[in-house]
């Protein structure tokens, strides 16, 4: 295949995907909705070859399962998996500040407080991308200063789904300033190299999240207190 042809159709390919995350991301492709190769190709004017790729993606990510000759069924959100999902994320981001706060030079310190206070910029905001964006941008940094990069690897797999979850909390009114501060009580301790804290103030804001999260999972859909 031509060079230029084979980017064109990875750039369309993103471009969809993108789409369809920010779709399921903000609730407008419902937990266990069906969306067909036929639906994208109708919607994006993209051929069936994308498509199939897109959905194959998506299943990939964990945002649907793939259903032969059904196509993908959005999944659905159940408590066990958001608290698996935390779980996870606390264990691998506990090693990552960890290594953190051992080897970054003030230098590097610095530009996470940077990176924080650009974070702090929409504490009023309800731009919920943006938000989780730079949200994200705080850990790939420390990923990159600590060479943790299995770690990040692994958090990367997760990442659409951690966006939802994400997106789902900051929904919940006052979550987000009250986020925020808790995120600077963290970035403090880091600052201060006291790993003790910072381990107590990152268990303390994924403990907050999490109840977010949940709530709004039940609220939104009630079947997914007992979903699996």
């Amino acid at each position: 295949m031509n060079a230029g042809i084979s980017d064109k159709k990875e750039l369309l390919r993103e471009r969809v995907l993108e789409q369809v995350r920010r779709d399921i991301t903000l609730g407008d492709l419902e937990p266990d909705g069906r969306l067909t190769e036929r639906d994208l190709c109708e919607r994006h004017s993209i051929s069936r070859t994308v498509a199939r790729e897109v959905i194959r993606q998506l299943d990939a990510e964990g945002l649907g399962r793939f259903i032969p000759h059904q196509g993908l069924r959005v999944t659905r959100m159940s408590r066990d998996l958001v608290e698996d999902i935390y779980e996870i994320r606390l264990l691998i981001e506990l090693r990552i500040i960890e290594r953190f706060t051992e080897v970054a030079t003030p230098d590097e310190l610095a530009h996470l407080r940077y990176l924080f206070d650009r974070l702090s910029l929409l504490s009023d905001s309800e731009d919920y991308e943006e938000l989780a964006a730079r949200s994200f941008a705080l850990l790939d940094y420390m990923v990159k200063v600590t060479g943790k990069q299995t770690a990040g690897e692994v958090l990367h797999s997760l990442s659409a789904r951690i966006k939802i979850l994400r997106v789902l909390s900051m929904r919940v009114p006052g979550q987000v300033p009250s986020g925020i501060a808790q995120l600077e009580r963290l970035i403090t301790a880091i600052g201060n190299r006291d790993k003790k804290a910072a381990a107590k103030e990152l268990r303390a804001y994924m403990a907050q999240a999490v109840d977010s999260v949940l709530g709004q999972v039940e609220r939104l859909d009630p079947k997914a207190k007992g979903a699996t």
